[in-house]
């Protein structure tokens, strides 16, 4: 009874009974086994406890085996240790096998990719070889027809060289049977005017005679009447004659002066034939240089082909770092010398991807050119080395050149910043004048005079340190080919002592004047500290540019003109509102017309868009001139330049403008249209 008692009671803390502990033994094992460190669970514990205390206590009082017995019964109810360790094993069994089955399919799935990339490399390895064996054999078939054609034109050149010289020939000939026959006609008329000449002096004598013979026929004393009158007759005819030889001789010598003329003319053909010759010549020479640069270039592209028939694709390489060990990715040379080439050319850096991907897919569209494409942050950046690339060619053309001959700037802003052109005017070696910029921006620290004038000859300081570099870097690039180096200009040929004589120009405001006045002074200080001479000994010319000079006298033109208008009209402006702004002056006329007639981007409460259409709608293919934007700013020269669009396109401008103000009144438009409708 006591051992049924005691099998009733509810059991102890951490003994398993019955479904539940059973279920709850099984999910605690599972977890168990599970765990890292391998520790059993609490209840588990217990009973592995009471297990372990039942020899000891049958050696006790008999209600001590009793209380044991009972905990014995319920320890082998519950799962023992070696079961637990086996249902454990067998789990760690399934577990391995389940893993190594996972392991071997892997294994098998890796195989399998492997298999499948190798045979996607050998397609494309196969596809790129068929390509290539395409390209090259069209290439060949390109460098064949290349070959033949420059034979053919080496063949016509020759051709056209033989026909030259037998044309020299030819003409050589024909200037020499020419020379001959006006020598030949020119001296059998001289031999005619000198038998004319001896002829008509001959008559001359004669006549004399004849006249002599007259007086001392009539001083005789008894002279036949007949004897006189045959006198007077011979004496008549020797006249006609001496006169009619001395038209015959005016006559030859008017053919003696037209030969001579025909023989300059013929002079004059020969020196022009002989100049066309010499432009033929050269123009051959010319066209056989290049063909030979063709050829050459053929050659070698042969050559190229031969080495390297694998394209270039747009990917990065590694290279060493310059600093330490370990390298780094950058992008092949090729691929940021086509951005440059494309931000050059005024591409948009948003567009050069796309540029880059449809550029390899018409060149090469059986092959995987593009790897990788440059992040829209490097292309940007690039922007600061293509800066720095034409700022260094342009020291390259300042050092280059044989004398520099003008220094020019003018300043704008940018959001309440000063910013200053710097251009110069120099000679080049085959004695052209250039004009080359040095800088766009030029920020100076305060926008004043002073400062601009240092920023002006830092710039020139800039350039010599671009061309050192670029020296240094050539050497160290190329230590083998001293031939570059001499390529590249001296850096001390940007010497400051080269602007003496150099003409400075500039805006004709104030603060340009002054700007100007500063760097002449500065130049000849520095000059002066190169050179060992005064300061007033040096020559500098100065001078207002000559564009700005135009602009002033046109603002001043424009002022004029709108003064006289508004006091021949200054009845009727004074009928018209106050408020609707009417001036008698281009300038302010322009900048209502662009406000108004111009696109909404630049006035907002303008009519440009409206009026776009109604031009469309009701006068397509009517050519139209621009209005000229002057919202933006008055420029001193738009007076002029802007009065050509609004005389053009008067009437539709008008028609427009009616149109709008019969649905709805506006003050810019019925300023417009009281303006520009004005006969005056």
């Amino acid at each position: 009874m006591e051992q049924s008692k005691d099998s009733k009671d509810p059991p102890k803390k951490g003994v398993f009974k019955g479904k539940r502990s059973k279920s709850k033994f099984t999910r605690n094992a599972r977890t168990g086994a599970q765990k890292k460190s391998g520790t059993t669970l609490p209840r588990y514990r217990a009973a592995v406890a009471a297990a372990s205390a039942a020899p000891a206590v049958a050696a006790a009082s008999p209600s001590h085996r009793a209380v044991a017995t009972a905990t014995s019964r319920a320890a082998i109810s519950s799962p023992t240790k070696q079961e637990f360790k086996a249902a454990l094993r067998r789990h760690v069994t399934k577990l391995r096998r389940a893993t190594a089955l996972i392991e071997s399919q892997l294994k098998k799935n890796s195989s399998l990719k492997r298999k499948l990339e190798e045979k996607e490399e050998t397609k494309e390895r196969l596809q790129f070889q068929a390509a290539l064996k395409s390209q090259s054999e069209e290439f060949d078939l390109y460098l064949k027809k290349a070959v033949d054609e420059a034979k053919a034109l080496d063949d016509e050149l020759k051709k056209a060289k033989n026909c030259i010289d037998e044309m020299k020939v030819r003409h050589k000939n024909v200037i020499t049977k020419i020379k001959r026959d006006n020598a030949r006609a020119i001296q059998s008329k001289n031999a005619r005017l000198n038998e004319a000449e001896e002829l008509a002096k001959g008559l001359h004598v004669l006549f004399n005679d004849m006249v002599d013979e007259v007086g001392q026929a009539s001083k005789s004393s008894r002279k036949s009447q007949n004897d006189l009158i045959a006198a007077k007759a011979k004496a008549s005819k020797a006249h006609a004659a001496y006169v009619e030889h001395k038209l015959l001789s005016n006559l030859l010598t008017d053919e003696v002066r037209d030969a001579q003329m025909n023989e300059k003319s013929y002079r004059e053909r020969v020196e022009e034939y002989g100049e066309i010759i010499e432009y033929l010549s050269r123009q051959l020479e010319d066209q056989e240089s290049e063909f030979d640069d063709i050829l050459q270039f053929i050659d070698g592209c042969s050559g190229e082909s031969a080495c390297d028939p694998t394209p270039r694709v747009i990917a990065k390489h590694y290279v060493p770092n310059k600093r330490g060990g370990g390298k780094h990715a950058e992008w092949l040379p090729h691929v940021d010398k086509l951005i440059l080439e494309m931000l050059t050319n005024r591409t948009p850096p948003t567009c050069i991807q796309a540029n880059l991907v449809a550029m390899a897919e018409v060149l090469c569209p059986d092959m995987n050119l593009v790897k990788e494409l440059p992040s829209l942050k490097h292309i940007k950046n690039l922007r600061t080395a293509l800066y720095t690339v034409t700022k260094t060619l342009a020291a390259y053309r300042l050092a280059d050149a044989k004398d520099w001959k003008q220094v020019h700037s003018d300043e704008t802003s940018r959001r309440q910043t000063s910013l200053l052109n710097f251009l110069m005017g120099l000679l080049t070696q085959d004695n052209k004048f250039k004009a080359i910029c040095i800088d766009l921006a030029l920020i100076s620290k305060n926008g004043t005079a002073p400062e601009q004038s240092r920023s002006v000859l830092t710039a020139l300081r800039d350039c010599k340190i671009l061309l050192q570099e670029w020296r240094t870097t050539t050497t160290s690039m190329f230590p083998d080919k001293p031939e570059l180096i001499d390529l590249i200009p001296d850096p001390s040929l940007i010497d400051i002592t080269r602007m003496a004589g150099t003409m400075i120009e500039h805006d004709s405001c104030n603060t340009a004047r002054a700007f100007g006045s500063i760097l002449c002074d500065s130049i000849k200080e520095e000059i002066a500290a190169k050179t060992n001479q005064a300061p007033e000994n040096i020559e500098l010319l100065e001078g207002d540019c000559h564009n700005h000079l135009r602009n002033v006298w046109f603002e001043h033109v424009d002022a004029d003109f709108g003064s006289l208008l508004e006091d021949h009209l200054k009845a009727d402006l004074g009928l018209i509102p106050s408020h609707l702004r009417v001036s008698c002056r281009l300038s302010e006329l322009l900048i209502q017309a662009d406000k108004e007639w111009n696109f909404t981007s630049n006035y907002a409460k303008g009519h440009g868009d409206q009026r776009e259409d109604y031009m469309k709608r009701y006068h397509p293919g009517r050519y139209r001139l621009p209005i000229i934007r002057v919202a933006g700013g008055n420029r001193q020269d738009s007076s002029f330049e802007g009065a050509l669009p609004l005389y053009d396109g008067l009437d539709e401008l008008l028609e427009f403008t009616n149109e709008c103000l019969q649905s709805k009144e506006n003050t810019l438009q019925r300023c417009l249209l009281i303006s520009l409708s004005s006969v005056e």
